[in-house]
């Protein structure tokens, strides 16, 4: 499973990034692209985030769940992650479906990478995307 972080759904829409399989997102990306969209209603690029979530199947949009917020701990002990709640939760969501994770944000890449540093878990893959690209 590819999981993809909020940012990338942007780069999707923007055809900046093309996914090599079929995507998932967590349930948590879905708040943030509508709330996004509740705040700022006549934004092109979020109506198009909006419609692209909603094209996908159900299953595609991955629930949180007990098993998903037990992880939370181990990532929100480092200081700088706290700040980072949402971020906290969709990397958690990776871990447990053991899901690539795919971001544009150095920091959920950080929060990734300090995980995969304890040698007593199975590492997170992550691939991290040039919100940019030339």
């Amino acid at each position: 499973m590819i999981l993809v972080d909020t940012n990338v759904v942007n780069l999707i829409v923007r055809r900046l990034w093309i996914p090599s399989e079929p995507v998932a997102i967590s349930a948590l990306s879905l708040c943030e692209t509508f709330a996004g969209l509740t705040l700022y209603p006549e934004n092109e690029t979020l109506k198009l985030c909006a419609g692209f979530i909603e094209s996908l199947p159900a299953s595609a949009v991955v629930p949180l769940d007990q098993s998903i917020a037990r992880i939370v701990p181990a990532l929100i002990v480092d200081a700088p992650a706290r700040k980072r709640r949402f971020d906290i939760l969709i990397v958690a969501t990776a871990i447990h479906h053991r899901a690539e994770l795919v971001t544009a944000d150095r920091g959920v890449a950080a929060i990734t990478e300090r995980y995969n540093q304890h040698g007593d878990r199975p590492p997170v893959s992550i691939t991290l995307l040039n919100r940019d690209p030339d």
